[in-house]
């Protein structure tokens, strides 16, 4: 866990005190696409998609974690970074099978995120392409003046929220359902 903003430079410390060569670092993002409406064009600039937090893929929780203490100690960073913990066994908290296979499916093998799209049925709507696509959400806020829908979506067994850009959300014609 990290200081929201300091993704980044924490992924970048990480990589040069740290990781060890087999172990990977993800900060995923994506393009958040703003719609002006008065001059009908979208202006995208990249976004973190979980604001503090910094993935680490590796198979080796302790000795990633030492490194991490000793990196610490020895070059005065990571002040804003921690690992977070099991309360139960003081092990570090790893992705389930399922969180890291949805997680994986997003990025696309990468860090970057792309968007989903779909169609609006009643409160709720239908992905039909993207990462997301083939989940359906029920509809929690529509803000049509900031462009942006948030929808409550299951997603590795959990349920969460989920923001879409409401401009990429179509309405189903009578005849297509």
């Amino acid at each position: 866990m990290v200081r929201s903003g300091k993704e980044h430079h924490t992924k970048n410390e990480l990589k040069e005190h740290v990781l060890a060569p087999n172990e990977k670092i993800y900060v995923p993002v994506y393009n958040k696409r703003i719609k002006d409406n008065f001059v009908d064009f979208i202006q995208e600039h990249e976004s973190v998609l979980i604001p503090g937090y910094v993935f680490i893929e590796t198979d080796d929780d302790k000795g990633f974690e030492d490194r991490f203490l000793v990196a610490g100690r020895n070059h005065k960073i990571f002040s804003s970074g921690r690992i977070l913990k099991n309360k139960d066994d003081n092990n570090i908290l790893r992705l389930s099978d399922d969180e890291e296979r949805v997680f994986k499916s997003l990025m696309e093998g990468g860090e970057n995120v792309g968007p989903s799209y779909g169609y609006l049925i009643d409160d709720r709507v239908v992905v039909t392409d993207g990462p997301l696509k083939g989940r359906e959400g029920d509809i929690v806020k529509l803000d049509r003046v900031h462009d942006k829908v948030i929808l409550r979506m299951t997603i590795g067994g959990d349920e969460m929220k989920v923001k879409f850009v409401f401009h990429d959300i179509s309405r189903k014609k009578k005849e297509d359902e």
